[in-house]
């Protein structure tokens, strides 16, 4: 635009330059003005997000008068399960999910990437609560059993795993560590 007035004789090369210059110099704090609205959207969101976690009811002290045995019967059914993340107008990622996992055995969870195993998984060690649907061991639903209790009779390689420079055991101990502090 400013080389076009310039051809047409409205604006002198020097008068085009200066423009370019003021326009130049105005660039890079207006780029960090956005970059700070930006920043400051994210930082509200995780605020926000870090008021839901301090605010909700401690795990343990919800689970703690909850049952620290397991039925008879041993099979892990799920019965319509289905989840969501955030509220009702969010897809479900796990829907209608109905399938028996036979006592003593060793069942591997796998799909493609984003198909909801992890979320699957969580849902089993009582990480997240079905959005509809249940989870029973046995004839006991899952909501029934003690959260610690649960989590020490349960076995899972999680994708996001960390070991420690230790033995077996003293990583193990950590995780349960790692695993109180989160919840």
């Amino acid at each position: 635009m400013a080389a076009t007035a310039v051809v047409k004789g409205n604006l002198t090369l020097g008068m085009m330059i200066s423009t370019q210059y003021i326009v130049g110099q105005l660039n890079l704090p207006l780029s960090n003005f956005i970059t700070f609205i930006q920043t400051w959207q994210d930082a509200k969101i995780s605020l926000e997000r870090l008021s839901q976690v301090h605010t909700r009811d401690d795990e343990d002290l919800i689970s703690a008068n909850k049952d620290r045995e397991l039925p008879q019967n041993k099979f892990i059914e799920l019965k319509d399960l289905s989840y969501r993340y955030g509220g009702k107008s969010t897809p479900f990622v796990l829907k209608k999910i109905s399938c028996v996992f036979p006592e003593g055995k060793t069942t591997a969870i796998v799909g493609a990437s984003g198909s909801g195993k992890t979320t699957l998984m969580k849902l089993l060690l009582k990480f997240y609560e079905p959005t509809v649907g249940s989870i029973t061991i046995g004839n006991t639903e899952l909501n029934a059993i003690n959260n610690d209790f649960w989590r020490m009779n349960c076995g899972a390689v999680m994708q996001d795993t960390f070991m420690f420079n230790d033995t077996i055991a003293g990583n193990y101990n950590r995780k349960i560590e790692m695993c109180h502090f989160v919840n």
